[in-house]
C-alpha cells in the first residue's frame, strides 16, 4: 500500500471501530476529544490497523499523542511500514 492511501484506509478504519459512528473525519480531527474513540475502540483500531498494514505496533508507541487524530496515526502506520 502507498503511503498516499494509508491516511484514507486509516480513516476508514477509524470509522468502523468508532462507538459513535460518525459520518466522516478530518486529517486532524482529536479522536478522543470529539469522543471518536474510546478505551475499547482504540483497542479494536489497533488490532485493525496491525492486521490491514501488516505491522506491529510496539508498546512505546501506544500512547494519546500518536493515535490523537487520523494524521498522527497514519505517519506512525507510515513511519512502521517503512513509507
Amino acid at each position: 500500500m502507498t503511503a498516499e492511501m494509508i491516511l484514507p484506509t486509516v480513516k476508514a478504519l477509524i470509522l468502523s471501530v468508532s462507538p459513535s459512528r460518525p459520518e466522516s473525519l478530518d486529517d486532524d480531527t482529536d479522536l478522543f476529544e470529539a469522543q471518536v474513540l474510546d478505551s475499547f475502540a482504540t483497542i479494536s483500531l489497533i488490532a485493525e490497523l496491525e492486521s490491514k498494514f501488516n505491522v506491529r505496533i510496539p508498546n512505546e508507541e501506544l500512547n494519546m499523542e500518536n493515535f490523537h487524530s487520523p494524521l498522527k496515526i497514519s505517519q506512525l502506520v507510515e513511519s512502521l511500514a517503512g513509507h
